[in-house]
């Protein structure tokens, strides 16, 4: 028994040293630069010097990529 609780806690400390070791270990994140607006169709934030800008009924907009502009598209002309 006691065997296997030796081996339970084993795992248990292994486990939480590797997920220690990658969060300290990993990349910096890159900050966003600039203001952040809101795609119009999915919803995701973003840069607003990384949109994608289209003109769509009259107004100009910003999507975070070119799907989500062509999903917009795709929905106001049918």
């Amino acid at each position: 028994m006691r065997l296997i609780v030796l081996a339970v806690c084993g795992y248990l400390a292994y486990y939480a040293l590797g997920a220690l070791l990658r969060w300290l270990l990993q990349p910096p994140r890159e900050k966003a630069s600039g203001e952040l607006v809101r795609d119009p169709e999915c919803g995701v934030y973003f840069s607003k010097e990384d949109a994608v800008t289209r003109r769509v009924g009259g107004s100009v907009e910003l999507f975070c990529s070119e799907r989500c502009a062509a999903a917009r598209r795709a929905k106001s002309r049918g």
